[in-house]
């Protein structure tokens, strides 16, 4: 038996057992002698020997909408989006493989998610050369929020009531501060204060105001707040109304002397 490899241009003697070849081209004939002496070689059997993981290459989310807070932390209300990698090894296959429940199980999937309900999601794509070796690309994780945060609780921080009643927010008060509580949520479902506004004709329009309301001229305020996730998602407090009242009013009366 020979063996080859050079692609032929030299041949030494080899043994019928071939043991931990390194990576290469191994090219192997027999050669057949009759007791006169005459030879005949046997057609070449080429192998490749290959344990070499592939180039990998790099998996990102295609044509997905980062919305939120952030564009780069893959928080998002976009359900719909493509797998794609780049960079891997020429003539390599391609399977892409997803976790829902943080890596502890995986099954393939395909390059097009479509219509994801909201939750957290991992990708990652396995590269096969033709020898069968195979490599992971780094893990992509998306998180699908589409869900409205909880809003909270808007009040008016430290105004003082004032008049008849100490609740009805009928008030001589035109200095207070608007403060949102809300309920403590920690992640990808956490929610933030975006900003407060004010309507002064009873809602049929809204500005962006400030926490501080300070020196307010007699009339009729509403009070809202506007929350909003790291996905995008956004929703408003009950509205808060107050009426500030620093006019005197007094009638009129006759006073008839006998």
């Amino acid at each position: 038996y020979w063996i080859s490899k050079d692609d032929g241009k030299s041949w030494q003697e080899t043994t019928v057992a071939q043991k931990d070849l390194v990576d290469g081209v191994y090219q192997y004939k027999a050669v057949v002698t009759d007791v006169a002496g005459n030879t005949s070689e046997t057609a070449i059997q080429k192998v490749v020997v290959d344990t070499t993981a592939p180039q990998v290459g790099e998996l990102t989310l295609s044509d997905l909408s980062d919305t939120g807070v952030s564009a780069t932390d893959q928080i998002t209300q976009d359900k719909t989006f493509d797998l794609k990698i780049s960079g891997q090894e020429v003539n390599s296959q391609i399977t892409y493989w997803i976790s829902k429940d943080e890596g502890k199980t995986w099954q393939e999937t395909t390059v097009n998610q479509k219509d994801l309900a909201d939750g957290v999601y991992q990708y990652k794509a396995i590269v096969t050369d033709i020898a069968g070796n195979t490599s992971e690309t780094a893990i992509q994780k998306v998180v699908v929020d589409t869900t409205a945060p909880q809003a909270g609780e808007l009040t008016l921080s430290d105004l003082s009531d004032t008049g008849v009643s100490a609740t009805d927010q009928i008030t001589q008060d035109n200095n207070f501060t608007l403060k949102l509580a809300q309920p403590i949520v920690i992640g990808e479902q956490a929610a933030l204060l975006d900003h407060y506004e004010v309507s002064t004709d009873e809602g049929k329009t809204w500005q962006e105001t400030t926490a501080d309301q300070k020196n307010l001229a007699d009339g009729s305020y509403l009070y809202k707040a506007i929350v909003t996730d790291l996905a995008g998602n956004t929703s408003e407090t009950g509205v808060e109304k107050l009426i500030i009242d620093n006019s005197l009013n007094i009638e009129s009366t006759t006073v008839t002397v006998k």
